[in-house]
């Protein structure tokens, strides 16, 4: 319940993916006790998990076909 409502570090971690899937740059870099990222290394971090869910779904992927 605590990450639900953005308390700790998970939550804020959670409130950061939200504000930027909305597109809200302003918010995600001025949340109070923010991530101490600059926007290049959030968006570096960002690419990486992205790279690293689609390598899920295709090896998932994969093993539907043998």
């Amino acid at each position: 319940a605590a990450v639900l409502r953005h308390e700790g570090d998970i939550g804020l971690l959670l409130k950061s993916v939200e504000l930027s899937e909305q597109g809200d740059g302003s918010g995600l870099f001025n949340l109070p006790g923010g991530l101490e990222l600059s926007p290049g290394e959030f968006i570096q971090i960002s690419l990486e998990a992205h790279q690293w869910m689609l390598g899920i779904v295709q090896s998932t992927q994969g093993d539907r076909d043998v």
